[in-house]
């Protein structure tokens, strides 16, 4: 079973984390303290995998470090859109995804945005005389 483990001191490391759980006798296959990038530093959350049905009671409110740890099961990680960044939430201009017309720009609709693609609603650019 997969859990969520916040709530862990900034020095914590992953080896922390599986000592913590087979004191308590769980057999841990998968310990992670997820780490800041820029220091890596821990962001006070991990994640473990052990066997056993009861560990979510069993551990959660365990003093660790001398903190309070809150744990529960894990979640699936939600799908991230396949889009390419900004274009791919919807266009204000058209009201569905956008189309490409803002070069990588913001689109705030017709003739808005920030590089002008979009053409007003009489079919002509605003750039054009």
């Amino acid at each position: 079973m997969k859990l969520f483990v916040r709530n862990l001191s900034y020095s914590a490391t992953s080896d922390d984390l599986r000592k913590a759980f087979e004191q308590l006798g769980y057999a841990v296959s998968e310990a992670k303290v997820i780490a800041s990038g820029e220091d890596g530093r821990s962001r006070g959350f991990g994640f473990v995998t052990v066997d056993g049905d009861d560990a979510v009671a069993a551990s959660d409110g365990m003093e660790h470090m001398g903190r309070t740890l809150q744990v529960m099961v894990a979640k699936d990680k939600e799908p991230r859109s396949s889009g390419r960044g900004r274009m791919a939430k919807s266009c204000r201009a058209y009201d569905r995804p956008c189309p490409g017309c803002c070069a990588g720009g913001i689109c705030d609709g017709p003739g808005r945005n920030s590089n002008d693609a979009h053409e007003d609603d009489d079919g002509y650019d605003e750039d054009e005389p």
